[in-house]
């Protein structure tokens, strides 16, 4: 069951190898920064639109109290984002993530389509 896992020692070393890397070089300091910056501009973008934030940003989470007008709006563009809670009368918090790989395009397409 071990080695079928990948859990024997000898196999550590390709993983290991990878955080080595991603540690030594600084890369991981450099992923979280550039995530963490998209998520602050999807977040001042939504903010100028209106949209409340629930929390305030400080990862590369945005969790965004937006019109459900606004969250179709977006899924019918093919925005995939996740509803952190049930939707109500006239809104829906949402969740939304950017990563290392998210473009910059991507953040201003989906603000230019919440905009309407």
């Amino acid at each position: 069951r071990r080695k079928k896992g990948g859990h024997l020692v000898s196999k550590m070393r390709f993983v290991s190898a990878q955080l080595e890397a991603f540690r030594e070089a600084g890369l991981w300091l450099t992923a979280a920064a550039r995530a963490n910056a998209l998520a602050a501009r999807l977040a001042d973008g939504l903010t100028a639109l209106g949209v409340t934030l629930a929390v305030p940003v400080q990862t590369n989470m945005v969790f965004a109290q937006m019109p459900l007008a606004m969250a179709q709006r977006l899924r019918d563009a093919g925005a995939i984002f996740y509803d952190w809670r049930p939707p109500a009368a006239t809104c829906v918090l949402t969740r939304l993530a950017t990563s290392f790989a998210t473009p910059e395009e991507d953040v201003a397409k989906f603000l230019k389509i919440a905009k309407g």
